[in-house]
């Protein structure tokens, strides 16, 4: 006969794969129900049902680059993870919600569009302007400095999925220049590569703060061009890669900062748009 045990070991691989993809919740749900019906325990039947219903949050102690950002803005008088209106907010300063983001902006967009509705909003968000990148080979940590170098206009890569959330009046940006660690650990070997996955980022130090308030503050990051400009001549000008300048323009012309006036070349030409 099986026991509870084995189940509740059971529950935990099938959870972990659910965290991994949510639309797997809805079997596990099934699935546990019928395990804790076969092993006849009322008390963890109810559990399991209660903990996917959503009556019940069992919420994992944070780490990493999150937990420690979270630690380097907090203040004396600030609330760490309170609730509001049903959502969980990082820190509570005031009528001012702090939420820090390392990535992946689209799983925030709704969240902040609703919050946004009654309180002032600050989306923090980190760059790595040196990243340590530690690997494990052959049973020896070896650690070296990442050749990239990371650039506030590198927010770009995440805003373009809510380009207009800027518009917000009561919506703030911070962009964080750190120095990151980064550990890595193998995904999967080939024959003449090998495929590293993210398994940790640890915070070093904060390097810089840029705070965007309102959208004209973005243009800042617009070098200085002489008339209507293309994504390539902009790209070469900052000494950005085309698809962060593409990029850029995109969300640029989004908050209603430039304009398209014309082609050239096949390529658009932008120019600041009057204000």
């Amino acid at each position: 006969m099986f026991t509870v045990d084995f189940f509740n070991e059971l529950f935990v691989l099938f959870r972990a794969f659910a965290i991994l993809n949510s639309g797997f919740s809805g079997l596990l749900f099934v699935y546990g129900t019928f395990f804790c019906f076969i092993c006849g325990d009322p008390l963890l039947l109810s559990g399991y049902q209660l903990y996917f219903s959503g009556l019940v949050c069992v919420s994992m102690p944070e780490r990493g680059l999150h937990a420690e950002l979270k630690e380097w803005l907090r203040k004396p008088g600030d609330l760490v993870e309170g609730t509001v209106w049903g959502y969980r907010a990082d820190i509570i300063r005031g009528d001012l919600l702090i939420e820090i983001q390392t990535g992946n902006f689209p799983q925030i967009r709704a969240k902040l569009a609703k919050l946004l509705n009654g309180y002032r909003v600050r989306l923090v968000y980190p760059v790595p302007e040196r990243r340590w990148v530690i690997r494990e080979v052959d049973g020896k940590q070896h650690r070296r400095v990442s050749p990239h170098i990371g650039r506030v206009e590198e927010v770009f890569n995440e805003l373009i999925y809510c380009p207009t959330l800027p518009l917000a009046p009561n919506f703030s940006l911070e962009v964080l220049l750190v120095y990151a660690e980064e550990a890595q650990a193998v995904r999967w070997r080939g024959k003449r590569r090998t495929r590293y996955t993210v398994t940790e980022r640890h915070l070093v130090k904060v390097v810089n703060t840029i705070v965007f308030e309102k959208p004209v503050d973005y243009l800042h990051l617009l070098p200085k061009m002489n008339g209507a400009f293309t994504t390539r001549q902009l790209s070469k000008a900052a000494g950005l890669r085309i698809t962060l300048a593409r990029r850029m323009v995109y969300c640029l012309a989004k908050m209603g900062l430039i304009e398209e006036v014309g082609t050239v070349a096949r390529a658009k030409l932008y120019h600041l748009k009057a204000s």
